[in-house]
């Protein structure tokens, strides 16, 4: 196991002492190696972490402090201050007192041992956050590499944009910095994960191309299509300007799935079967949508076409979810490439093959010069 820097707030001399007692005989039963600060205030929390030398795995915070209920949950407010990423959970003797928004999850310490809670933080770590985002992490060393190699060589070009069009370069610096980002994780290719296909929740209000929504009428699923400058809300009427947004339905994969494999006996034919609908193989007008936090696992049919106005838009649909850029851009390409088929009148093709497969034969046997 990797080391696991931790930072424990606790005003209970005795519960500090358990807790190092636990980390010494947790550390030699599953061979880790964790560490861990402890302070009593939250001052002397705000002093260690103020030092950027000082970085960290995880805050574990004990919400009552000083004899005052829920005083812990102002250690959070320090982290957001300090624009420090770490994983914070709360272990303490008062669970109904968390209200931080920061804390991932409450241990109670009548019920939960305190390997449960290194457990969870050592899960958290496996998932690679820290490395990604905690100081010093790979986000910072990527924005280091893009200001050295990328926006420092062109530096005067973006002074001029600021001169000429001042409303706009900021946004614009952050669009291409957010490019760069994509290029230096996406220079080798792999596999990726379905938890990569959605944004959510969506992290834009605004209603957009590649938007999951959920009708509040038949509580069924859509998601628009428009295209993506039709839906830009313009001013002064905060309104796009199409009259008309296009959504297509989102099926029960797992309907479509039974119907396909209730004659199929064999086990691994299924899965290839099923296999068959998630790469988007099975036909041309579904496309595969994995499942979320909002929703098990869904096929748009792309012949469940529909068009609203953005007034019913807006007053009976919730957003739920984003497709992020690329699954989006799939989506509507082949969305586009299966209204765009033209077809041609059908040859007799059973006669046009018999005909190539008897001059085949005849090429066969025919010696050759």
């Amino acid at each position: 196991m990797n080391n696991l820097h931790l930072l424990y707030i606790e005003d209970n001399e005795e519960d500090i002492e358990l807790f190092a007692n636990t980390i010494k005989r947790y550390n030699k039963e599953k061979e880790s190696q964790v560490v861990f600060v402890a302070c009593k205030t939250l001052d002397e929390a705000e002093n260690i972490l103020y030092n950027r030398s000082n970085i960290f795995d995880g805050v574990i915070i004990d919400i009552k402090l000083n004899n005052i209920p829920g005083e812990g949950n102002k250690a959070t407010d320090i982290i957001k201050k300090l624009l420090i990423r770490v994983p914070c959970v709360a272990y303490t003797a008062t669970p109904d007192d968390v209200n931080a928004d920061l804390i991932l999850k409450k241990f109670t310490k009548a019920t939960s041992s305190i390997d449960e809670v290194l457990d969870y933080l050592y899960n958290i770590q496996k998932t690679g956050l820290n490395k990604l985002l905690g100081t010093n992490g790979l986000m910072e060393e990527y924005l280091s590499i893009i200001y050295k190699n990328n926006i420092k060589p062109n530096l005067e070009h973006w002074i001029v944009n600021a001169q000429e069009q001042p409303d706009i370069t900021t946004k614009a610096l952050l669009r291409h910095v957010s490019y760069c980002i994509t290029e230096l994780v996406n220079k080798e290719y792999e596999q990726s994960l379905t938890d990569e296909f959605y944004i959510t929740p969506p992290l834009n209000e605004n209603l957009k191309t590649g938007s999951v929504i959920k009708s509040d009428r038949n509580q069924e699923y859509y998601i628009i299509l428009s295209p993506e400058c039709d839906m830009v809300l313009r001013q002064p009427s905060n309104r796009p300007k199409t009259n008309n947004i296009l959504l297509c339905e989102l099926e029960d994969f797992y309907n479509v799935a039974n119907i396909e494999i209730q004659e199929i006996s064999s086990d691994t034919k299924k899965i290839g079967k099923i296999e068959k609908i998630v790469k988007n193989n099975l036909s041309e007008y579904y496309h595969f949508m994995p499942k979320c936090t909002k929703f098990a696992n869904k096929l748009i049919n792309f012949r469940k076409v529909s068009t609203i106005s953005f007034d019913e838009l807006v007053q009976h649909f919730e957003q739920v979810a984003t497709v992020s850029g690329s699954y989006c851009k799939d989506i509507l390409c082949r969305f586009s490439t299966y209204y765009a088929r033209q077809g041609q009148p059908d040859f007799h093709f059973q006669n046009i093959a018999k005909n190539i497969f008897r001059e085949l034969q005849e090429q066969s046997t025919t010696p050759t010069n």
